[in-house]
């Protein structure tokens, strides 16, 4: 992860971060799946969503996690 944040933010990542005006990006959630196909999978799965599901997502989970 760490990995892919840098390489966004130096602008060799995703063609959404390309722009300068997109960057720095910030991890603002990560999760654990046991193999990267499953991790893809799920990544994907995510970015189809429309942007209000995606809020609704990250802050549900960032309630769950909250100690």
């Amino acid at each position: 992860m760490a990995r892919r944040l840098k390489e966004h933010n130096a602008g060799t990542g995703a063609k959404y971060t390309h722009p300068k005006s997109r960057r720095p990006v910030q991890m603002i959630h990560a999760e654990r799946f046991a193999t990267r196909s499953e991790a893809t999978k799920a990544e994907a799965a995510f970015k189809r969503l429309p942007r209000k599901q995606k809020e609704h997502y990250l802050l549900t989970q960032q309630a769950k996690n909250v100690l």
